[in-house]
């Protein structure tokens, strides 16, 4: 039995208030006529019985205001309409500063708040659930260019929020046992007020309008970036919250997936992002899917040649077969895309292992492959004789393989720009050459998202997604960073990270 509209729209209000009666009055039914949806809709095996249980999910907004500063009013109001929608809990951070090009004008002035965020200061420390801490009790400095500096500790084991004008975000390795330590600041609900001084302009630089969505399911947290538009509106997910009330948000400009590593993409971030009726997918509607890393290369890795028992652990276990890692990929694009949809493969290092592995390999000693490698070989000859613009062979087999999508791979020169991000960098490749990172791409200026590392960050104007695979790979021994987490592009060309944790990707 197919889906209908009907039961699209049913499914995506459950998930959103995860409550039969609130989600029934929402939809202008009675009580009775929900649960008559949901037996059919279970019954075509749309919807697991998780989605209807009863929640304890919490939700609140949390940003930071300075003294002496007014708030933007228009995004104040926003935020109302968010709160007041989902029952959420607004929590205002308190920043003191001394503007000291205004002192020294004008003299000291006493302390004020804008009106209307008293009521929401919250200034001691507070747990928000067993993982997760409100860190308002700890003064940031509010021209600090790296506001998380020297705070991996004082959450202990739990993730850390840090009231502060700028949203920074950075993973802190833990033990694989556990997720990874988050910290994160919130942006600020006041306007940028600093001093004319060298650090006032660059906080007035990396200043954000904005605040972070926490929602908490028991000992589960997600948190979301929300960053405002000049008239104070936002967005958050697949709704965008105005002064004056709410909307159904357009399709999402795009979606940047962490790295896919198709081999060792984990099935529970495969059916949230892709394939459930309730993925991001389905729900954002992205018009772009930003994919990086979407081949692993195991079957010939260069780093496998001088480890000879797992190159004979992969001999008797058929795990070397370059064709048959390449017929899966394909088939597995075939599966989380559809024809409609526009994908674009990002130039990356584990994408370019196999154009690496056709210069070094000798066919001769590797009769599994020889095939495969005479047929993408004798292509980049032929090309590379009339032209220096080197054949990529993922791209040539997909464009064999994969007709029936719309597809196109760039490279870190492309400079292609969704929104306001360009989203042509992998992020191994630095500035001249050098290897990448996140906070290097802060010095070029610009706003970027990037793949790569597997550990989800916030750096300025710099996203870095983490990975769509396992957390647990043969090459991130010991404490881990990773994390399951995409970015989403909205249609105002802003972003926010979206981390996938259990297998949800919201509470």
């Amino acid at each position: 039995m197919t889906e209908t509209a009907t039961d699209r729209e049913t499914i995506e209000v459950l998930h959103r208030f995860r409550n039969q009666t609130k989600a029934a009055k929402y939809l202008g039914i009675s009580r009775n006529s929900m649960k008559k949806r949901i037996c059919r809709i279970r019954k075509k095996g749309l919807m697991s019985e998780t989605t209807t249980r009863t929640s304890q999910v919490k939700r609140y907004v949390i940003t930071a205001a300075q003294n002496n500063t007014q708030a933007h009013p228009q995004f104040l109001e926003s935020i109302h309409q968010y709160c007041e929608h989902f029952g959420a809990k607004l929590m205002v951070i308190p920043v003191n500063y001394e503007n000291i090009t205004l002192t020294s004008k004008n003299g000291r002035e006493e302390k004020w708040w804008a009106a209307g965020l008293v009521p929401h200061f919250v200034t001691e420390r507070q747990t928000l659930n067993d993982n997760l801490m409100l860190m308002a009790d700890v003064s940031v400095n509010a021209t600090n260019k790296h506001p998380l500096s020297g705070f991996e500790t004082v959450t202990g084991k739990r993730s850390g929020i840090f009231g502060h004008g700028q949203i920074e975000m950075q993973m802190i390795p833990t033990p694989l046992s556990k997720l990874p330590k988050m910290l994160h600041t919130t942006g600020s609900v006041t306007m940028p007020n600093y001093s004319d001084t060298k650090a006032g302009r660059i906080a007035e630089d990396n200043h954000c309008i904005g605040a972070l969505v926490v929602e908490t399911d028991g000992s589960r947290f997600w948190i979301r970036q929300i960053r405002a538009d000049e008239d104070g509106a936002f967005y958050d997910l697949n709704l965008k919250f105005t002064p004056s009330g709410i909307e159904q948000a357009e399709p999402a400009l795009g979606l940047v997936c962490g790295d896919i590593h198709w081999d060792f993409i984990c099935p529970q971030v495969k059916a949230a992002t892709f394939t459930a009726s309730d993925s991001i997918k389905a729900v954002l509607k992205p018009r772009k899917l930003i994919l990086h890393d979407v081949l692993d290369f195991y079957s010939a890795s260069h780093h496998h040649e001088k480890n000879a028992l797992l190159r004979f652990h992969k001999h008797h276990n058929q795990k070397n077969n370059v064709q048959n890692e390449l017929d899966r990929l394909v088939d597995g694009v075939r599966e989380i895309t559809h024809e409609e949809d526009d994908v674009v493969f990002v130039g990356s290092n584990h994408n370019e292992h196999f154009g690496q592995w056709l210069n070094r390999c000798n066919p001769n000693d590797d009769p599994e492959n020889a095939l495969v490698y005479h047929e993408v070989r004798l292509e980049q000859l032929r090309r590379a004789k009339e032209s220096r613009e080197f054949l990529d062979p993922l791209e040539w087999w997909f464009e064999k393989h994969l007709t029936d999508r719309r597809f196109q791979f760039i490279d870190h020169d492309s400079g292609m720009v969704v929104g306001k991000y360009d989203i042509s960098n992998h992020g191994h490749i630095g500035a001249n050459g050098s290897r990448g990172s996140a906070k290097q791409f802060t010095k070029f200026g610009g706003y970027y998202i990037l793949g790569h590392s597997h550990t989800p960050g916030i750096y300025k104007n710099v996203i870095q997604v983490g990975t769509s695979s396992v957390l647990r790979l043969e090459y991130n021994d010991g404490p881990s960073s990773w994390l399951n987490s995409h970015a989403i592009i909205y249609p105002n060309g802003l972003a926010s990270l979206i981390h996938i944790i259990d297998g949800r990707w919201r509470a």
